[in-house]
């Protein structure tokens, strides 16, 4: 008899557990909001106030989206950057040293090797932007992207490798191309970079264009040191901003650069050492 009473007890004991644990189950997956976020009260120069912080209350998680959902939106898309660089934009139009999105000349080298794996996501994300902006320099043609950047695919004829005199190539066709422009500042990435348009923007209001400018990330811990060209016994130190992690050059300082950067000098240069 005890031993009957004892498995009942079990039984009952396991079967509590079951229902409690299914219950704890059902209880996780229903949808609702687990996190309380702040409508914080932004005012007209984009900044949030704290103080005018409205009630808080619980809002839904958005669910994940597709980059390729990003196709569908370019349509609608309209550009959002901070009020300072919109609001001002007109009143600066005609001063030489304000910037805004329209200054920019943003250059992406690429290769043929990387047209449709690296360039389509370009063109689904960052690249609608700053569609006027943004000009993609590769080493052969390709009529396809040339349509859907509206004729900003240029084809340096340089050679694909990655050799420095290929490499000084490319960069010289788009100094060439950034100098036929009228933008105050040429900004580099390369077509494994993405590029947050208005940060960018944000960031060179800071600067004034007609000052030398070299803005970018040294990817060393020390200054880069080659021989002088003028004395061979001299070495010279500076430091180098890496092209992988993107720079920008203010016009006033690639002017300076003209005598020695532009296309056919460079490739003689390189061609004589």
């Amino acid at each position: 008899m005890r031993c009957y009473v004892r498995n009942f007890i079990r039984w009952i004991v396991a079967g509590v557990l079951i229902v409690f644990y299914t219950l704890l189950i059902i209880l996780w997956q229903v949808d609702v909001p687990r996190n309380q976020v702040s409508q914080w009260h932004v005012s007209k120069d984009g900044v949030a106030n704290e103080n005018n912080a409205k009630t808080r209350e619980f809002l839904p998680e958005r669910a994940p989206r597709s980059i390729l959902d990003l196709e569908n939106e370019n349509q609608n898309f309209k550009l959002r950057i901070p009020a300072q660089v919109t609001s001002t934009a007109k009143d600066n139009f005609n001063n030489p040293l304000s910037t805004n999105l329209n200054d920019l000349f943003i250059s992406v080298k690429t290769t043929k090797n990387f047209h449709q794996s690296r360039l389509n996501v370009i063109l689904r994300t960052w690249f609608v932007l700053a569609r006027e902006q943004t000009y993609f320099f590769s080493d052969a043609d390709d009529p396809v992207l040339s349509s859907r950047t509206r004729g900003h695919f240029i084809n340096t004829n340089c050679s694909s490798s990655h050799n420095r005199k290929a490499l000084c190539c490319k960069m010289s066709v788009e100094i060439d191309t950034f100098l036929e422009s009228s933008k105050k500042w040429f900004c580099h990435f390369d077509d494994d970079n993405y590029v947050n348009v208005p940060r960018l923007v944000k960031l060179l209001q800071t600067y004034n264009p007609q000052e030398d400018w070299y803005l970018g990330k040294p990817s060393i811990r020390s200054p880069l040191e080659i021989i002088s060209r003028y004395d061979k016994q001299q070495n010279i130190s500076f430091w180098f901003a890496t092209g992988g992690a993107g720079f920008c050059i203010s016009r006033a300082l690639a002017l300076k650069m003209l005598p020695i950067a532009r296309y056919h000098l460079a490739i003689q240069d390189l061609v004589m050492k």
